[in-house]
């Protein structure tokens, strides 16, 4: 927003007779971005910046003027040090002199201080450093800052270079527009994607246009006007409606019975991979990059093999050892290969062998994947990625804590409860607008769907249940969409 800010003050910036007064224009400038050395040292004060990090490196001329903490008699030395004896900073280890870190007082505010002392401090550590690079790194952006406070004594030297009589940028705007034009300056954006050259622009007080081709862009710019550029009431209205729809959508989703164990507990997390079968054992293979599942809980994922039913189980062990989470780290697919261990000997075989993937005549790459159709929206059997539901994270019913578990049997029952019901009623949402059922676009990026999963609808990139809870907010959305 500050690089759309500085564009459109700095189009309204006179240079003189051919740009002689750049430099003026340019300081000018800078006050109106908050970029000046005073507004950098009012930047740094709405940070904070800690006390002890400003001693450390700033030379005050009276410290006690503005700091307790710091005992009398005290000199201060380059690198965060104070030496006690009232001596210079060429003194020699061994002068029978105390040299004491900083960090070893506690420095604080003198009591009763104004901004304006306080601001005396600041300005000294914003002279202390050499790029302005340096300087904002210890200050907040110029737009976290109250406007008023941040830009208070700049409006002397706008005013003087402009010959206007603003107290505030968009006072600044208007009578601009009025010099130039006779009227409120315009802005026009006829690509606005995101929206952030009309909205900032707006807030400069320009009359704005903006439009796009695209829908999603319009929305977004949409939303910056009338949502977040919304005033307190109605942000507020806004959250409240938010609030309820989401406590109707989960009693919907409570009232399915998919997202509750027979004992109560919620789930918060599903933890999907996809499966694929090794036709040099004839076993399904889990893929994953890595078997870890949480660091900070050291939580991982262990596969066993069942000879029976040729596949791995996953089991979920938490509180492992270091060596146990470093060892989970290396996955079953890496760079494109897939590789386990079995009865004590590694398998390999590459991703691209299982696919068969090949050049057709024209060059083209190519594979055996079955192309998923618009009703698809999980694999079929025989297709070769299948995906599993490996591990489920957990609220717990009695304490209200978080928890990591295995699939149950019981899990799989609610996870085919709910492909049923997306089944049921996929074609419905559709028809509706709930889910999409666009094809994907061509493209460099898109075509890699098709060609590496399948995939050739939208909606594919979705597990069940996204598609579900996504259908049911979607729905409840264009119930109120004419109340926004």
């Amino acid at each position: 927003m500050i690089v759309v800010r500085a564009l459109l003050l700095a189009l309204l910036l006179p240079c003189g007779e051919g740009g002689e007064d750049v430099g003026g224009a340019l300081s000018v400038l800078e006050k109106l971005l908050g970029f000046d050395e005073e507004s950098l040292a009012k930047r740094a004060f709405a940070k904070t910046v800690s006390l002890k990090e400003i001693v450390q490196r700033v030379r005050l001329e009276e410290p006690g003027r503005y700091l307790k903490g710091i005992p009398e008699g005290v000199e201060r030395l380059e690198g965060g040090y104070f030496i006690f004896g009232g001596v210079n900073e060429g003194c020699e280890e061994g002068d029978g002199l105390r040299k004491e870190a900083v960090s070893e007082y506690k420095v604080g505010w003198r009591n009763g201080l104004s901004v304006e002392e306080r601001l005396v401090v600041y300005r000294a550590l914003i002279v202390s450093c050499e790029s302005y690079e340096e300087k904002s790194l210890y200050g907040k952006r110029p737009e976290e800052c109250e406007e008023g406070f941040l830009y208070s004594h700049i409006w002397g030297d706008v005013n003087d270079f402009l010959g206007t009589d603003a107290k505030s940028h968009v006072e600044l705007v208007e009578q601009l527009g009025q010099r130039y034009a006779g009227r409120p300056l315009k802005i026009g954006d006829v690509f606005c994607g995101g929206g952030s050259i009309p909205f900032e622009a707006a807030r400069l007080g320009f009359d704005v246009y903006a439009s796009d081709l695209n829908p999603v862009a319009c929305m977004l710019t949409w939303g910056a006007f009338f949502l977040v550029g919304g005033d307190a009431a109605q942000r507020e209205a806004l959250q409240r409606k938010q609030e309820r729809i989401a406590e109707e959508i989960d009693a919907h989703i409570t009232a399915l019975g998919i997202e509750h164990d027979e004992e109560g507990n919620r789930a918060k997390a599903y933890l999907y991979c996809t499966e694929v079968e090794d036709p040099q054992t004839g076993y399904k293979i889990p893929l994953a990059p890595s078997w870890v599942i949480s660091k900070p809980k050291k939580v991982i994922a262990v596969l066993k093999a069942d000879r029976e039913k040729k596949r791995f189980e996953i089991e979920i062990e938490s509180g492992v050892s270091e060596e146990k989470l470093k060892e989970a780290e290396k996955g079953t697919i890496q760079k494109g290969i897939v590789s386990y261990v079995l009865e004590g000997k590694r398998y390999s075989i590459p991703l691209k062998t299982l696919r068969g993937d090949y050049k057709d005549a024209s060059g083209k790459s190519r594979n055996a994947l079955r192309q998923w159709e618009k009703s698809d929206f999980t694999p079929r059997k025989g297709d070769l990625y299948q995906e599993r539901l490996y591990c489920i994270l957990w609220i717990s019913k009695a304490t209200g804590k978080t928890y990591y578990a295995g699939v149950t049997e019981g899990d799989l029952e609610r996870e085919e409860r709910v492909k049923e019901y997306v089944r049921e009623h996929l074609g419905e949402w559709q028809a509706k607008g709930y889910v999409p059922e666009d094809e994907i676009e061509t493209g460099q990026e898109t075509e890699r769907l098709t060609r590496e999963k399948g995939y050739r609808y939208w909606h594919q990139l979705f597990m069940p249940r996204q598609i579900l809870s996504g259908s049911a907010y979607m729905e409840r959305a264009k119930e109120e969409a004419g109340s926004f």
